[in-house]
């Protein structure tokens, strides 16, 4: 939701050009280009080729020396940025809240801002942001993360209805209904719940959580064999999810078919060794973000188990990682991306 759980991020690619005018600033706040020689790079120079190629380390140094130097706002948040995309968080906060302190923020500011702290699990300290940012612009993607963040704070029905205008402006994303529907069954209201599962699923029969869902609904509805057939095409679907397996293997034993039963719950134990590599990739990935193998690993086990919204931010940020990337792992990235635009951008989990 890098990875920042299931929340959203939005990280626009920069050109050498769209530097420029950071250039200038640092040129000023370093001492200018007259102290070099001309046939060396300025520091301005140096500077805009580090931000472009992502050298964020190299970036950092200089504008931490321009930053001491009473850089201005601009500079202050640029070494934030470098800071978040070396996953340096808890450095970075205290220069995001110096920029915005001369006045309203610019909209990409306050969303990087937000992401370090939900990368930091601080979503109540994001909330505000994130009312900023929506009252700004009104963003799915804005909707989206202060939703997450509400349900992790317990505010449920602000959360309900930040979901449900998601699904007004993109009554498709995946994201928003597996929520809308797990928050209905936590509320008791199975008939809601059930609603959003069946809606979804027949939307997206590849999310291992509608198929559970929209199997458990089913079942409840006294359909035990349209239950079960749903958990055996979720199998076929995500092989490997450990969400599904677990369902089929005990919706199997309960009905009889104690063989096959065990010989899923069998799967289930492997996959679930499997899940705990994600777990261990996403924590890895979350602190090495420009590890682009690691990355297209972790992409790939997410889509084995269903993680199909996580995979697809995740797998857009990899791509802006490009010159570190096979053209094999490159070209399975953009087809993935490519099959599923409706997922809105960003970076998850």
């Amino acid at each position: 939701m890098s990875s920042t759980g299931p929340f959203h991020r939005t990280r626009p690619r920069r050109t050498l050009a769209s530097w420029s005018g950071v250039a200038c600033l640092l040129a000023v706040a370093v001492g200018g280009a007259h102290a070099v020689q001309p046939t060396q790079p300025t520091p301005a120079e140096q500077l805009r080729a580090a931000l472009a190629d992502g050298r964020w380390s190299e970036a950092e140094e200089m504008l931490r020396v321009a930053v001491e130097r009473g850089g201005g706002p601009q500079l202050s948040f640029l070494l934030a940025l470098s800071l978040s995309r070396q996953a340096k968080y808890l450095d970075a906060l205290p220069h995001f809240e110096s920029a915005e302190e001369e006045g309203p923020a610019p909209v990409r500011w306050l969303r990087e801002h937000v992401q370090a702290l939900i990368a930091l699990q601080q979503c109540r300290a994001a909330l505000p942001l994130l009312d900023q940012l929506v009252g700004r612009e009104d963003d799915p993607v804005d909707r989206l993360n202060r939703a997450l963040c509400q349900l992790e704070d317990n505010r449920l029905d602000a959360a309900r209805s930040d979901l449900e205008r998601v699904l007004q402006s993109s009554p498709s994303h995946q994201r928003a209904i597996e929520l809308l529907a797990q928050l209905h069954a936590d509320l008791g209201d199975r008939e809601e719940a059930c609603g959003y599962y069946g809606d979804g699923y027949r939307m997206a029969p590849d999310s291992a959580r509608l198929a559970v869902g929209w199997s458990g609904c089913l079942e409840q509805q006294g359909e035990p064999a349209e239950a079960l057939d749903v958990l055996r095409q979720a199998a076929v679907q995500r092989p490997r999810s450990a969400l599904v397996l677990r369902a089929l293997g005990n919706a199997l034993l309960e009905g009889g078919e104690v063989e096959e039963g065990r010989r899923v719950l069998r799967q289930f134990a492997e996959a679930s060794r499997s899940l705990e590599e994600l777990e261990n990739l996403r924590a890895f990935v979350r602190h090495n973000p420009d590890d682009a193998a690691r990355g297209v690993r972790l992409v790939r086990l997410l889509v084995e188990h269903g993680e199909v919204d996580e995979a697809i931010v995740e797998a857009r940020r990899l791509l802006q990682l490009e010159a570190a990337l096979p053209v094999a792992d490159l070209t399975w990235l953009r087809e993935l991306v490519a099959d599923h635009r409706e997922i809105a951008p960003g970076a998850a989990r």
